[in-house]
């Protein structure tokens, strides 16, 4: 009787201590520090002043040319945006080709395009990462720790001003009833969610796609903690828009979008898009392509093929380096 009262007390401590080690490890996501630099910081009204730079940041692994998406997507960031910096973030020695080339022919004053080397994760927490993709999503967050700024995919259009949002520690697009997108995110580099973010990143999962990306800070520390961002439910456009911007049927409040997310690599985006291909192309996307192309200015000429030009990457810290002037490509 002695004997299986002590068994069963063993197997309650047992329980109880891996009932808080799980609970501990829940919370770890969701406390930042109390003395932090945004503690108590208001997500919903944000600051008068603004707090996050005018600095883009694309990240480009495992090119090294640009196709006509990226090349689209850099445009929007350049002409609609215009930042004091646009960073590519390429693991390549040398960037160019045909849109490469006719980004150097566009003249942009205020803002300098700029080409940093960056190598490609391999690890996160000593786990190796399954895929590039998985190597941008998690290089994303450390660049914004590193410089703070907004970080756009190669996929996604910036259709309005973003400055609104950087008046805020941390805006995402998070839909109603769905996870986080990562394709636009707009940060202070001591935004609370990014080492929460990361740090989530050591219960990795090389195999599902999305998980350490969206579902798991969604659920573990979003939605526990959503006082952390700012929440824009549908106008960053993270959710799948794939029908409205590839079908015939017309779509005018596209204008009312600050982003889109492209969703180009899957049907029903058509599988040659470019520059000839737009000029007729009659579903909404067309229409975004046209009026970036060539409604907004500067107007982009495409010259025929001929001499490419290619850039080496700088290799250096690029917070250190100053919001020059021009469009000087530095290397």
């Amino acid at each position: 009787m002695r004997r299986s009262y002590i068994w069963c007390l063993a197997g309650f401590v047992i329980v109880c201590i891996i009932w808080l080690h799980l609970l501990l490890e829940n919370l770890k996501f969701v406390i930042p520090p109390t003395k932090h630099k945004f503690f108590n910081f208001d997500n919903v009204t944000g600051v008068e002043e603004i707090i996050v730079p005018n600095v883009i940041h694309f990240i480009l692994f495992g090119q090294n040319s640009l196709d006509f998406v990226s090349f689209l997507s850099i445009l929007s960031a350049l002409k609609v945006q215009q930042p004091e910096i646009v960073y590519i973030h390429s693991d390549a020695e040398k960037f160019g080709g045909h849109y490469w080339t006719v980004l150097q022919t566009l003249s942009f004053p205020n803002t300098s395009l700029v080409l940093s080397y960056r190598p490609r994760p391999t690890h996160v927490f000593g786990q190796p990462l399954s895929s590039v993709y998985h190597a941008s999503d998690v290089a994303r967050i450390q660049v914004l720790m590193e410089c703070g700024g907004i970080y756009i995919d190669a996929d996604t259009l910036i259709l309005r001003s973003l400055n609104r949002f950087r008046h805020f520690e941390m805006a995402v697009g998070w839909p109603q009833g769905e996870y986080m997108g990562t394709q636009i995110l707009v940060a202070h580099k001591e935004a609370r969610f990014l080492p929460l973010w990361l740090n989530s990143y050591r219960h990795y999962h090389p195999r599902d796609w999305y998980y350490n990306a969206g579902q798991q800070p969604t659920e573990q520390i979003l939605d526990k903690a959503p006082y952390l961002v700012h929440r824009v439910p549908g106008l960053f456009g993270v959710h799948n828009l794939a029908a409205r911007l590839y079908g015939l049927n017309p779509w005018p409040q596209w204008h009312r979008m600050f982003t889109v997310h492209l969703l180009s690599r899957h049907a029903p985006a058509p599988q040659k898009l470019d520059e000839k291909f737009v000029i007729h192309y009659r579903a909404p996307f067309g229409d975004m392509a046209r009026w970036l192309l060539y409604k907004l200015e500067p107007k982009v000429p495409f010259p025929q093929a001929g001499h490419y030009i290619y850039s080496k990457s700088m290799n250096t810290s690029i917070c250190s380096i100053g919001g020059s002037s021009g469009t000087a490509i530095i290397y």
